[in-house]
């Protein structure tokens, strides 16, 4: 019974040893998948979307007066048709843009209490405090087409735009009938130092995804009445954005 004893003991103290070791192994593989997940993230073209740390000095391109003239349609010469139906469409943007992809994102550039500009505030008849500046970029399928600067009163943003985060803008307000539409104010602007100033205020590697060469692009603006409260939208259409198709 003694030889069998100490062969039973043996084989307890080989299988406690056994069972740390695979214990052990596995450690090390759970850590070593989690840090090539990671390193995955981290290299691929994966966009992970954070809130935008409050800006110093944010000077976004479109509150550049100097570089910005809003004129009436009837003032803009626009030859192409489709770029035509795009710039006056009064439907939602946002849905018009996902039916022209396969993936639609929203990059929040910047979203916090801001002043508007002097343009701005005699548009909208806003004070100059109390006003949220929200600047996006929509991409198709991971290329820049839209860049889109609202001016939000307090009230607004605080109540019916609560929690908007990376959730597109269009997508409240075209599904509140509180939310009419004025109308439309156009612009052209010279692509090159507009495209040198979105990549001062945003991902620059994200505006390097496929942004064609382009000498100029277009844009549009209007109001939104929310009972008798008014927010502006702006959206500048990039060179890859499908308004251009017939112009490539």
């Amino acid at each position: 019974m003694k030889p069998l004893s100490l062969i039973c003991f043996s084989l307890k103290r080989l299988y406690v040893s056994l069972t740390k070791a695979i214990k052990n192994v596995w450690r090390i593989i759970k850590y070593q998948s989690a840090s090539g997940i990671l390193s995955t993230l981290s290299t691929s073209n994966i966009s992970i979307l954070k809130k935008p740390s409050p800006a110093v000095n944010h000077r976004p391109y479109v509150d550049q007066q100097s570089n910005i003239s809003w004129q009436d349609p009837a003032n803009v010469l626009v030859e192409d048709t489709c770029l035509s139906t795009w710039l006056l469409d009064t439907a939602s943007l946002t849905e018009r843009l996902q039916s022209m992809c396969r993936r639609f994102e929203v990059v929040v550039v910047n979203h916090q209490l801001e002043s508007p500009s002097t343009d701005e505030i005699a548009l909208l008849n806003c004070q100059q405090d109390n006003t949220y500046i929200r600047e996006v970029l929509l991409l198709g399928d991971g290329v820049p087409w839209v860049f889109a600067r609202s001016v939000i009163p307090q009230q607004i943003n605080d109540s019916e735009l609560d929690g908007l985060g990376c959730e597109p803008l269009g997508k409240r307000i075209f599904n509140d009938l509180r939310f009419r539409r004025g109308t439309f104010q156009l612009c052209r602007l010279d692509w090159q130092p507009m495209h040198a100033q979105l990549r001062l205020i945003s991902d620059e590697n994200m505006l390097s995804r496929g942004i064609a060469t382009a000498n100029t692009v277009y844009g549009r603006r209007s109001c939104f009445d929310f009972l008798g409260c008014k927010m502006s939208v702006a959206e500048i259409f990039l060179p890859d954005a499908p308004a251009y198709s017939n112009l490539r």
